[in-house]
């Protein structure tokens, strides 16, 4: 299973001459609606395309830094779940494929540098059902554009409101800074909640111009998106490649009982992994900025049957 994933990052707000009068909002929006970008896959991994997973995804945050050395984020994300092409149509969940699901989160991170390290502690209030709005936004969407809805969103995931809490540690000792920098930045994270369990422990490879200055790499995690805020002036770029693996407990969002078939279908694979590579580069100034960045995911199959899923992420950030 193969997906598109369109990123766009926008304003970012200054005031002041101080770094810490500099906030960021971030807007993220994913599609992998295969009717509408089923050529871009196509031309990208070739002809052999299927459709799931992750159909809409949006994602707003704003990251206000409190020093130089942390920032706290307020976020909300949402996105929403489909089974494949062949079973989209169908009225009730079928064996094998995963559910109709969806999840509307409202969530804080506070992200801090001590030592070798960079620490993140995250809460955030999660929903899903008809909690996570992915009926009404999807068939929603599908109406103004004039497409058939899909009846199977009345055997969605089960209503069901709850809360997860994140930790997550990155090591910053590995690395030299001359000209070039270079960073091997080993990564552990744990998720705790009545919606999400899982532990992941990884590694990313970076190179850049000002390593040091900023906040680390790239996450892997459901809720934590986007770029860090970046706390300098001037001309930044960078190129990573990361690897994660992760054993999940419990991902309420794929296994949950449905609402008709009352019960989980799927056979969730409990060992999962994330390989990415990206490139950014960008200007940042507390007048303006532009950011662009670029990665590319491999994602294992999440459940038993799933093919293994290729993402392409693009972002562009705009400070004013």
């Amino acid at each position: 299973m193969y997906r598109a994933l369109l990123c766009l990052t926008a304003f970012w707000l200054a005031s002041g001459t101080a770094q810490a009068n500099v906030g960021q909002f971030y807007f993220e929006f994913a599609n992998e609606d295969k009717g509408s970008m089923t050529n871009a896959s196509e031309n990208i991994y070739g002809p052999d395309v299927s459709d799931g997973g992750m159909t809409a995804s949006s994602y707003l945050s704003y990251s206000y830094p409190l020093s130089s050395y942390d920032y706290v984020t307020f976020f909300m994300d949402q996105a929403a779940y489909t089974p494949s092409r062949e079973n989209k149509r169908e009225e009730t969940v079928q064996e094998g494929d995963r559910p109709f699901s969806s999840y509307f989160a409202l969530g804080v991170n506070y992200r801090f540098r001590y030592g070798p390290y960079v620490n993140q502690i995250g809460a955030r209030m999660v929903g899903a059902g008809k909690y996570g709005f992915g009926s009404s936004i999807l068939n929603g969407l599908h109406n103004l554009a004039g497409k058939d809805t899909y009846h199977g969103w009345k055997d969605e995931v089960d209503d069901k409101v709850g809360g997860v809490l994140e930790y997550r540690l990155v090591g910053r000792s590995l690395g030299f800074c001359q000209m070039i920098c270079a960073e091997v930045n080993p990564h552990t994270s744990i998720a705790l909640g009545n919606m999400l369990n899982q532990a992941g422990v990884g590694a990313t490879a970076r190179i850049g111009n000002r390593l040091p200055e900023d906040f680390g790499p790239a996450d892997f995690s459901l809720f934590s998106k986007g770029m860090h805020y970046i706390p300098f002036n001037g001309l930044t770029w960078e190129a990573y490649a990361g690897i994660e693996g992760r054993y999940v407990a419990e991902n309420y969002f794929l296994e949950g009982d449905t609402k008709i078939t009352g019960e989980s279908i799927v056979d969730m694979e409990r060992l999962q992994s994330d390989i990415q590579t990206g490139i950014s580069i960008g200007y940042i100034s507390y007048d303006y900025s532009a950011l662009m960045s670029l990665v590319l995911i491999h994602r294992s199959s999440e459940f038993s049957g799933q093919q293994s899923q290729q993402l392409l992420r693009f972002g562009l950030g705009l400070q004013y």
